[in-house]
């Protein structure tokens, strides 16, 4: 059996990509202008090397919001001097969240991880309400909007969540978000 791709539909899935990237792109270029502290993590380097800056960035308190963070078995052994007895080494799952937004400390700081989708943040569902935030966590104009996650970004967003709750970066009843094609972060 051979499988043959149509004329133009790698094209097409290429440039669908290339518009994805071109819009989260925009969207992190917004998020670095809010004046928070923004890190970014430098995709250049090396993978071990991303997941050591990743840790290191999860423990500074002076950090608001974390882009490219690369969470994996190398960084959550770096992070075991600074968790002691809080954590549960997740050595299986890797996560690689859009953005890493702080909302709090308990005594290092506490994570929610945030998607850039290149679609609407949120699907209709008349019996489901989301919380709409600015990335300071402070409330939106319009707070709750109904509707909900789509189900593929709202499983990629639970594997991030448990995974920083495993590791004892984020709440038990962790917070985590999306912002979509109209640039509003939804969580």
């Amino acid at each position: 059996l051979t499988l043959r791709i149509k004329e133009g539909e790698d094209r097409l899935s290429d440039e669908y990509k290339r518009l994805g990237l071109a819009h989260e792109e925009k969207v992190l270029d917004k998020v670095r202008a809010i004046g928070l502290r923004v890190h970014q993590i430098d995709l250049s380097e090396t993978y071990k090397s991303k997941s050591q800056q990743t840790a290191e960035a999860l423990m500074n308190h002076d950090i608001d919001i974390i882009l490219g963070a690369n969470i994996d078995e190398e960084t959550e052994t770096a992070l075991k001097p600074f968790l002691n007895d809080l954590h549960h080494f997740d050595s299986d799952r890797v996560s690689r969240p859009d953005l890493l937004v702080r909302i709090g400390a308990n005594p290092h700081p506490m994570w929610a991880p945030v998607d850039v989708k290149s679609h609407s943040a949120s699907i209709e569902n008349k019996t489901h309400t989301l919380e709409r935030t600015d990335l300071n966590l402070t409330p939106a104009e319009e707070p709750l909007i109904v509707g909900r996650f789509k189900k593929e970004d709202a499983l990629q967003l639970a594997h991030y969540a448990i995974h920083l709750q495993n590791i004892g970066l984020a709440y038990s009843d962790s917070r985590a978000g999306i912002i979509g094609k109209d640039g509003e972060p939804l969580g």
